[in-house]
């Protein structure tokens, strides 16, 4: 892993702080609102809009959105690589926040998780994987939502 300094010419604790309360205040959004309100966000994608198909984030947001509600089922088949990188985040600006330095992968790591992720987009562009469900397939599918009255 190679280090990277977040300290330029602020306190070390500042930027840790910063980090630490923005990661925060978006894991608190994201549990305040309403599983009803992720699964019905328009689709905002330009690149979805334009061609028909996912781009490789398609499908992100609304996973994060899933697992930070305990729908693990659901941020899998949203994104399967979307909880992956939610835990890698976390743990990187973790690290950050207790080390004063962000700690980055080694290049062959990037370039192994680069591969990953562009296979799994064009794999999902071409159609040999499926696209993210529609809007709404949470309440469609009773294994994997739980209704909040249940």
């Amino acid at each position: 892993m190679l280090p990277v300094s977040l300290s330029n010419t602020r306190e070390p604790g500042d930027l840790r702080l910063t980090l630490a309360a923005l990661v925060g205040a978006a894991i608190i959004v994201c549990m305040v609102i309403p599983q009803e309100v992720w699964t019905s966000l328009p689709d905002l994608c330009l690149f979805h809009r334009c061609f028909g198909r996912p781009c490789p984030t398609c499908g992100l947001t609304r996973s994060w959105g899933a697992l930070l509600h305990g729908e693990v089922a659901a941020a899998f088949r949203y994104h399967l690589l979307g909880p992956w990188l939610l835990a890698l985040l976390i743990g990187l600006l973790a690290l950050a926040f207790l080390k004063g330095r962000f700690w980055l992968p080694a290049r062959g790591w990037v370039w192994c998780i680069a591969v990953v992720w562009a296979s799994y987009a064009m794999a999902r562009m071409v159609g040999w994987l499926p696209p993210p469900p529609a809007n709404g397939f949470l309440k469609q599918d009773p294994r994997i939502y739980r209704h909040p009255e249940s």
